[in-house]
């Protein structure tokens, strides 16, 4: 086969040519022989491949929705508990609580460091800071 429309026959049989290029090959098919004969053993060649599809009985796709929905009813099931959601919302609590642990323990110091400064003037006129003194040289003449 010289022509060049031999190798353009496949794309014929299947209807992939646009208007102009079809036309042209039913022309040449018309009148040249080798490839008239090539496209005669091309087209029972490939409609003998070719074959419907099987019939499916309904029942078959009766059971393949009931198998869907029961595989993605499971799998909602399944994680439910374990949903984003659900874990966002367990961090959140553990974050207020952790903010307002430490902020209780922040107003507890607090409070103790406005009452060591409102009895500022009690303690400064304690003499105990003068007898720490003191013991603490009795203590170094013992070593001696």
């Amino acid at each position: 086969m010289k022509c060049r429309t031999g190798k353009r026959l496949p794309l014929y049989y299947y209807g992939e040519l646009d208007e102009a290029e079809k036309r042209r090959i039913e022309s040449h098919l018309q009148n040249c022989e080798r490839c008239s004969a090539a496209w005669g053993r091309l087209k029972n060649k490939l409609d003998g491949l070719r074959c419907d599809p099987p019939e499916i009985p309904e029942g078959y796709w009766q059971e393949y929705r009931r198998s869907v929905r029961r595989k993605i009813g499971n799998s909602f099931r399944r994680s439910f508990l374990f949903s984003r959601p659900l874990l966002q919302g367990v961090m959140a609590v553990m974050v207020l609580l952790a903010v307002a642990t430490a902020g209780f323990h922040y107003y507890r110091g607090r409070q103790d460091r406005i009452m060591l400064f409102q009895n500022y003037e009690l303690i400064s006129k304690l003499d105990l800071l003068e007898d720490f003194d003191l013991l603490r040289s009795l203590k170094e003449v013992e070593n001696l």
